[in-house]
């Protein structure tokens, strides 16, 4: 089991929440998942970093990255919310990076899933061994 070096900086409620949609994967679904979804995570420090911009006049920059598209823009227009929205944003780092995070989780768990079954149904070569082994046992 090599996914222990996906699970590195995942907090115990994003391991948990990983672990719940990965427990049905086979395993060649566990490690497409896990290596993609860890290239498309976001993380804390980039979320704060991107939201102190919002002192310095770029409000919203951090929501564009945790593709909150609607609040970002608003809070670009209102430099940060008047800078309110961007120090709530600050406060509740955890909480919006988590959320973002499980909604890239069940996206890639979708498209994962998706994926491989289009590569089993129009793979000519599986489907040829599908179709003669459902011919074997029907014989």
């Amino acid at each position: 089991m090599g996914f222990i070096k996906y699970l590195k900086g995942f907090s115990d409620e994003e391991s948990l929440y990983i672990d719940n949609i990965i427990q049905n994967f086979t395993e060649d679904e566990k490690e497409m998942f896990l290596s993609k979804y860890h290239v498309k995570r976001k993380t804390p420090l980039t979320y704060i970093l991107l939201a102190l911009l919002g002192f310095i006049g770029f409000g919203g920059i951090h929501r564009f990255y945790i593709e909150d598209i609607g609040m970002g823009l608003l809070e670009f227009f209102t430099i940060g919310g008047f800078l309110v929205g961007t120090l709530v944003d600050i406060i509740n780092y955890k909480k919006n990076i988590t959320r973002a995070n499980f909604r890239i989780a069940e996206v890639q768990a979708f498209e994962t899933k998706n994926y491989l079954y289009d590569l089993n149904n129009y793979n000519p070569a599986i489907r040829e061994k599908q179709s003669t082994d459902t011919k074997k046992i029907t014989d």
